[in-house]
């Protein structure tokens, strides 16, 4: 997170979001002029459709380990299990 903030501090763009196979996404952070968008999304993609639409206005922080989509109680649960063996 504090990558985050820095790459926002350094570049000046609304939106810094995290880099992962390819891809834009979250972890990320958005400017306030964002947050009325951010508060009608709906489902776990929402986001990363806020983050594609405005790709001029965003910068990207590497973040590998981003590709773990963790969206429940379960997939957390299952991250454990995969770290502790």
């Amino acid at each position: 997170l504090l990558n985050l903030l820095d790459k926002k501090n350094e570049t000046g763009m609304t939106i810094v979001a995290s880099t992962y196979a390819n891809k834009l996404g979250t972890p990320a952070l958005f400017d306030k002029s964002f947050f009325a968008a951010l508060m009608e999304l709906k489902g776990d993609k929402g986001a990363g459709k806020l983050i594609g639409d405005n790709k001029d206005k965003t910068a990207a922080v590497h973040f590998p380990k981003g590709e773990t989509d963790i969206d429940t109680a379960a997939d957390y649960e299952l991250l454990k299990e995969a770290n502790d063996n």
